[in-house]
């Protein structure tokens, strides 16, 4: 699916909210698979990509309010400078 196709098929999504209730660990997991995802190559640049950007943001400013202590550690998963390598 291009993206093209994909904005055409949630036309008008952005208008709709969706609230949900998740525990940290859960929320912290999925900011960390928001981070880890922008990170391929077929993701990066794209429509959907500004998207999930902006909501990993909100999900780590959030967290931040809840976690101060923690905004930091979590600020490093946007930068690939703080990688480690997977064996």
């Amino acid at each position: 699916m291009t993206d093209e196709e994909f904005s055409a098929m949630i036309k008008d999504i952005d208008k709709r909210s969706l609230p949900v209730t998740v525990d940290l660990y859960t929320w912290i997991s999925v900011l960390g698979m928001v981070q880890l995802a922008l990170r391929h190559p077929g993701v990066q640049g794209s429509h959907v990509a500004s998207r999930a950007r902006q909501f990993g943001e909100a999900l780590e400013a959030a967290l931040a309010e809840l976690i101060p202590e923690a905004a930091e550690t979590m600020a490093r998963g946007w930068n690939p400078i703080f990688d480690e390598p997977v064996n």
